[in-house]
């Protein structure tokens, strides 16, 4: 129990002789003043305005992206076309369905 006491405040001592070193950050003195002008001057864009823009770029990427799978993939029809009924076939055999399920 005391060594556990003695750690902690070694530990306090530690941290506080590291605080006592750490000294003001120097800023420069025309920060203000280029922060303020420029506020002024319009060069900072408003958010709903960027937020705005964001929006319309990624919709217009989407519409894109769209058109260029519908060039590029057309939709075609084959002439061997399998019905729904041998499809469901297919699946059952692939994943060993079987219409008998009493079998347990």
């Amino acid at each position: 129990m005391n060594d556990k006491k003695i750690n902690i405040e070694e530990q306090i001592e530690q941290t506080l002789q590291s605080i006592e070193g750490i000294r003001s950050v120097d800023v420069n003195p025309y920060l203000y003043s280029k922060i303020k002008n420029n506020m002024q001057s319009g060069k900072i864009p408003n958010k709903q305005e960027s937020y705005r823009i964001r929006y319309a770029i990624a919709i217009a990427l989407i519409i894109i992206l769209n058109v260029i799978t519908l060039i590029t993939f057309p939709e075609t029809k084959s002439s061997t076309s399998v019905s729904t009924s041998d499809n469901q076939e297919l699946f059952a055999k692939e994943y060993f369905f079987t219409n008998n399920f009493n079998q347990f």
